[in-house]
Order: structure tokens, then C-alpha cells, then sequence
């Protein structure tokens, strides 16, 4: 198989995913936001109108940035690769969390909990919205997409162009909820867009360094204006996701100092951080009520704790495993 040179690293890239998986712990702090503050649902539902937008953006940028280093692979090979680092992952966790939610219905009150053993397991299949694992379906999502892209090899210009007007058809596209599909063609736009943003990189960098300022303030100001006038729901996600990918790419590209060294270790753990921060977060959301009762009582110290725990137990129990099963930590880095 022949292979062409890789692209260079982008830094950006890495922190603008220590970004992303930021936002999507903070997103996952309290699965029934009501349970919290009217300003905390408030919040967590700005963050659900760009988050995912922006991480499926990252995802197409960085699938278009290292193609070139997949040069000559068989569409067999790329899915056989694809499959150990995403669907293994997918399915070790999903039955892990219906596992665990299970188990933990005796003790504590749980989030999404399945309605049965059977039910826990057919979700993650069908009536996908209905899955106690609902928190982990990018990556099946995530593989749909590279490998529905990988082989239909429209990867030049024009095959962008035909990949990006099929890919607003599919978003305006109602689809059943059967192996996440309905999630594939949402969000399928943002990740063409991510792929069209790899391919001209060059001029993208130029111009979000003459213009990404005010992206970045018509982003604030679009979220500001959803807020105060109630117009948060599923059709505003797209423009709130659309306004985010240069905003937040901006800012990546602006970032120094300790806050930009932190994101970029954070991208670079992002994978294991998203596998298992809700189990996180879920073991520290029982441990918290059985200790103050309520969320609410002392709920920033809630949000801070959790916010903690679900970014550093997955690092932690990364770095044991490397020690202890290095095969496993290599599925899951």
C-alpha cells in the first residue's frame, strides 16, 4: 500500500478538540437539567446548540487532513481499522453503561436508566434516542460517516461540492431512529463543512486571522439573542452550530499561555474522556445525593465536582490501564 507524507500537526486543531470535549462534559454535568437551576437548563441548552456542531467540524477537518497519508488503502482495510478504533470502543462501553445503569437502579436513582436488560441492549440499535448509552453515539455516528465518506472517494473539489449539497439534503431529512441515523444525517453537514475546511486550510487560516473576531462576536451575539428571546430548539441548533465553526476555530488559533496548553492536553485525551465521562460524572452524581441529600444544595460545588471528576477519572483510569492491560488502553487513547 502506498503511502504519501503526512500532513503537518496542527496545534489548533488539538485544542480546539480539548475545546470541544470541554464543552461536551459540561454539557453532560446533569443528564435532566431540570433537576438544576432554571440558569444551569438555560445553559446546558445554549451549549447543545453548537457543541456537537463543532466536534462533527473538527471530526471532517481532521478525516480530510490526514487522507493523504491514506492514499492507496482499500475501502476493507480503512473499514476493518475503523471498526477496532471506533464500533469495539462503541460497544465495549454501551453494554458497560447499560451494565452499570442496571445495577445501579437498585441503589440510586439513574438518568436514562433502560426500562430492562433486553431493552438496555436493543436500544443501542434501534430507538437509538431511547438508549441509556444515547451519550456515546458520535462514535458510532462518527464511523457511519468516515466510512460512508472513505468510499464514496469524492474527496477533490468537486466531490466536496456534490458531498456538501447532498449533505444539506440529508439535514433536512427526517430519518427513524435505527442505528443513530437520525444523528448521521443532521449532522452530516458539519463534518462536510470540517472536510471543505481542511481542503483550502491555507485560505481558511488567512481569512478567519482578517475576519475571525467578528465571527466570533456574531457567534456571542446569536447565542445571546437565542437566550434572551426563547428561541433555543432543534432549528436554531443549525444556525448556532454554523456561527460556532469559525468563531470557536478562531479562538483556537488565538489561544496562549496555560489555558491553550490545558486545552491542547485535553484534546489530546479527548477520546477516553468521552467514552467514559458520564460514568464519571454518574458515579459522582450518586455519591453527591447520598452525601447532601440534592444536587442543589451546594449545586456550584456540585457543577465544579463533577466538572472535575468527569474530565480526570477517565485520564486516570487511561493511564492505569496502560499500566495494568496495555491492549485495552490502546483501544481506548
Amino acid at each position: 500500500m502506498a503511502e504519501t507524507a503526512k500532513k503537518p500537526f496542527l496545534s489548533e486543531i488539538q485544542l480546539a478538540q480539548g475545546i470541544g470535549i470541554t464543552l461536551v462534559v459540561a454539557g453532560h454535568l446533569l443528564a435532566n437539567a431540570s433537576q438544576g437551576p432554571v440558569w444551569y437548563a438555560d445553559l446546558k441548552r445554549l451549549i447543545y446548540q453548537f457543541h456537537m456542531p463543532f466536534f462533527m467540524y473538527l471530526s471532517g477537518f481532521t478525516f480530510m487532513w490526514v487522507r493523504a497519508a491514506k492514499a492507496g488503502q482499500s475501502t476493507l482495510s480503512y473499514v476493518h481499522g475503523r471498526m477496532v478504533r471506533l464500533i469495539v470502543p462503541f460497544f465495549m462501553f454501551g453494554i458497560l453503561i447499560v451494565v452499570a445503569k442496571q445495577i445501579a437502579l437498585n441503589f440510586v436513582t439513574v438518568a436514562n436508566p433502560p426500562d430492562s436488560w433486553l431493552d438496555g441492549f436493543t436500544t443501542l440499535f434501534i430507538n437509538t434516542e431511547s438508549s441509556p448509552a444515547r451519550s456515546i453515539w458520535y462514535i458510532f455516528a462518527l464511523f457511519v460517516m468516515s466510512v460512508a465518506t472513505f468510499a464514496l472517494g469524492l474527496l477533490n473539489r468537486t466531490g466536496l461540492l456534490i458531498l456538501l449539497g447532498v449533505s444539506v439534503v440529508m439535514h433536512l431529512t427526517d430519518v427513524p431512529d435505527i442505528l443513530y441515523l437520525n444523528r448521521v444525517f443532521y449532522f452530516y453537514l458539519f463534518f462536510v463543512v470540517g472536510m471543505i475546511a481542511a481542503e483550502n486550510y491555507d485560505r481558511l487560516r488567512g481569512f478567519l486571522q482578517r475576519t475571525g473576531i467578528y465571527w466570533l462576536a456574531l457567534f456571542i451575539a446569536v447565542l445571546l439573542g437565542l437566550w434572551m428571546w426563547g428561541r433555543i430548539t432543534d432549528q436554531s441548533k443549525l444556525l448556532g452550530g454554523l456561527c460556532a465553526l469559525p468563531a470557536l476555530h478562531y479562538a483556537a488559533l488565538q489561544a496562549y499561555g496555560a489555558g491553550a496548553r490545558l486545552f491542547t492536553a485535553l484534546g489530546a485525551l479527548s477520546f477516553p474522556i468521552y467514552l467514559m465521562n458520564t460514568l464519571a460524572i454518574g458515579a459522582f452524581n450518586a455519591a453527591y445525593v447520598i452525601v447532601f441529600s440534592n444536587v442543589n444544595n451546594m449545586f456550584l460545588l456540585y457543577l465544579a465536582g463533577a466538572m472535575v471528576v468527569g474530565t480526570l477519572l477517565p485520564i486516570a483510569a487511561l493511564f492505569v490501564t496502560r499500566r495494568v492491560f496495555p491492549p485495552l488502553a490502546k483501544l481506548i487513547s
